[in-house]
């Protein structure tokens, strides 16, 4: 079986919402916009609030919403149609970061709404990329696909180079995600040409990666390992430390993939550790944590391996990340077999089902179905154990995943052999 799932590996391509300050640069922050709002006329002081808002996220929420609140009603009595919509997303961000994902997707409709009618392209390109981290994270893959494909055709029609290769690069990534590999290398093509014109080395890094990740994803892993190293070069360019972590992240996943476990637990120790640094991403932490539980069970040390997965679901789930949920899930399933808790482990494994079946990752699904094959090839249901090995070879075929189309037809022979069915092994 396919021990660990590794395919759900945090990209610094997606453009979160959440690109939060430390705490004590946010209080400076507001401190500074606390002064300045004394100062400024109420026009301007709707841009203010929005901005104390925003600033508040890894603070308070609730001050967050308060502040939006204030610079909703305020731009009402001005008519400020532009205010109105950006202190609705602000609203839309607090209710996203409560993990109030209804409550996020109603202020961030309402405020795409008016930008639609003032005719505001790049707010509504800023509600379409909202939406898409929304839609994303409670796993409704057509609905994503639908806003990054209404982003990037809006961003086409205003001939902006820069918002074309960032949607660009997300969409081919996503596609990547789901092994499209045809329309990933489309979308990622397009986004590497017009940085590379632009020189933009952040844009560039970030679809290095991503590309490196596709090649990851088709077990190409000299390829992979190029386009990492080449994305290394480009981030450490722009000082990004999350980005360097990341791609140090990236990096220690091929070692594990090679089998060299320790050189990727070094890897992923020096991502950990920037991200600690600054203290600035739950679920680029959350990712590490992940990866350093994959080592310490294949170490065999499965004590100190759930409580790294444990950690890490922890975190993606304070950071509504559904696929790093999925992962985690599959993970702990995993362990839970190995320790013959089989009751636990088919918990695990249904929860990560479900979020892959709603995403549409058939890739991971397959591996779920391939692992629940031996779960209960191990309680001696052979009758389940083949139903759900037949269905992750369905999947795994179309797309030519080699290593769960392997370790399938192994298992499979071992079960015909104890079914003593040796003509079909």
């Amino acid at each position: 079986m396919n021990n660990l799932n590794v395919t759900y590996k945090y990209t610094i391509a997606c453009v979160f919402l959440l690109s939060v300050l430390p705490a004590k640069a946010s209080n400076s922050a507001i401190d500074s916009l606390k002064v300045l709002l004394e100062e400024s006329t109420r026009h301007e002081q709707v841009e203010i609030l929005n901005d104390i808002s925003r600033a508040y996220w890894s603070i308070s929420l609730k001050e967050s919403s308060n502040y939006a609140m204030k610079a909703l009603d305020l731009a009402r009595q001005l008519d400020n149609r532009n205010g109105i919509a950006d202190a609705l997303n602000r609203l839309g961000n607090a209710e996203y970061l409560g993990n109030n994902l209804s409550g996020a997707l109603d202020y961030y409709l309402k405020s795409l709404d008016i930008r639609e009618q003032i005719n505001d392209p790049y707010g509504i390109l800023g509600s379409l990329n909202n939406l898409y981290l929304l839609h994303n994270a409670m796993g409704n893959r057509d609905t994503v696909i639908m806003y990054l494909s209404q982003a990037l055709d809006l961003s086409m029609s205003i001939d902006d180079d820069d918002q074309i290769a960032r949607f660009s690069n997300i969409i081919g990534n996503f596609y990547s995600g789901l092994h499209n590999f045809e329309e990933a290398v489309v979308h990622l093509g397009r986004a590497l040409d017009i940085f590379e014109k632009t020189e933009n080395k952040t844009g560039l890094a970030l679809v290095l990666l991503n590309k490196g990740e596709m090649y990851r994803r088709m077990s190409l892993y000299d390829q992979a390992q190029e386009y990492y190293f080449r994305a290394l070069e480009n981030i450490r360019i722009t000082g990004n430390r999350n980005g360097l972590a990341s791609v140090k992240n990236h990096i220690g996943i091929i070692h594990r993939h090679l089998g060299q476990i320790d050189i990727a637990l070094e890897y992923f120790n020096r991502s950990l550790d920037i991200y600690n640094e600054t203290g600035t991403s739950t679920g680029g932490v959350a990712h590490i944590l992940n990866n350093i539980g994959i080592i310490w069970y294949e170490k065999g040390d499965y004590t100190t391996a759930l409580d790294y997965y444990t950690r890490a679901m922890e975190g993606y789930e304070a950071a509504n990340q559904t696929q790093g949920i999925a992962t985690a899930s599959h993970n702990i399933g995993i362990l839970h077999t190995r320790m013959g808790n089989y009751q636990d482990a088919y918990a695990y494994y249904t929860r990560s089902v479900d979020i892959n079946k709603s995403s549409g990752r058939s890739f991971n699904l397959a591996n779920n179905y391939n692992n629940l094959g031996e779960l209960f090839y191990l309680q001696k249901d052979y009758e389940m154990a083949g139903k759900y090995l037949k269905d992750a070879l369905e999947l795994a075929i179309p797309l030519n995943a080699k290593e769960i189309i392997a370790e399938n037809y192994l298992f499979r022979s071992q079960l015909y052999s104890d079914l003593e069915d040796f003509a079909s092994s």
